[in-house]
């Protein structure tokens, strides 16, 4: 009986010996499918992060170009600007024709302020007319309209309007008109 106990004893210890083994490669079958999960989750993130960083290359490559644009744009615009600024020696004769275009519009202005500044950064003189006129508003928008289209170095930089009574038809307007004229060392004589 002796030999049948330690039989017993002895496969009884087996099954625990194979219960846990079985238990252990159980454990590491988890384990490694756990893993295996985390990896690939990782890898999707990756993957996710990998597209989101392609995605912001192509953004940043598109702002590129269209900040690239915009200074070509700008550079054109400048040259452009350049290539309209009157000429400054031409002053009195830019004035003749501002007085032309008035008396033509029987528009008369006793007097006007005069003034010229030179801008540094946009390297260009300017050559601002003020003109109080006292006459209808459709012949001084007319005046403004000529004096824009015959001098396009100009603009119209302020209108002031003031009438003496709601009745009336002639207005006392002051108009300032800025000439946007090349640099005096700037002009080829």
């Amino acid at each position: 009986m002796k030999t049948w106990v330690l039989q017993f004893s002895i496969c009884v210890r087996r099954q625990r010996a194979v219960t846990w083994v079985l238990s252990l490669v159980w454990l590491m079958a988890i384990g490694l499918t756990a893993v295996l999960v985390l990896l690939g989750e990782a890898g999707d993130s990756r993957e996710m992060e990998i597209e989101s960083l392609k995605a912001e290359h192509q953004k940043l490559l598109a702002s590129q170009q269209s900040v690239s644009a915009a200074i070509d744009t700008s550079v054109n615009t400048v040259q452009m600007f350049q290539n309209i600024l009157g000429d400054t020696h031409a002053m009195p004769e830019y004035l003749k024709k501002i007085f032309q275009v008035a008396n033509k519009k029987n528009l008369i202005f006793p007097a006007g302020n005069y003034r010229t500044s030179y801008d540094a950064v946009g390297g260009y003189e300017s050559y601002v007319v003020e003109l109080p006129i006292v006459g209808t508003y459709q012949k001084i928008r007319e005046l403004s309209e000529e004096i824009l289209l015959e001098l396009p170095f100009s603009a119209l930089e302020e209108m002031k309007f003031k009438r003496d009574s709601s009745s009336g038809d002639t207005l006392d307007v002051r108009l300032k008109f800025i000439l946007y004229l090349q640099p005096k060392s700037a002009v080829v004589q």
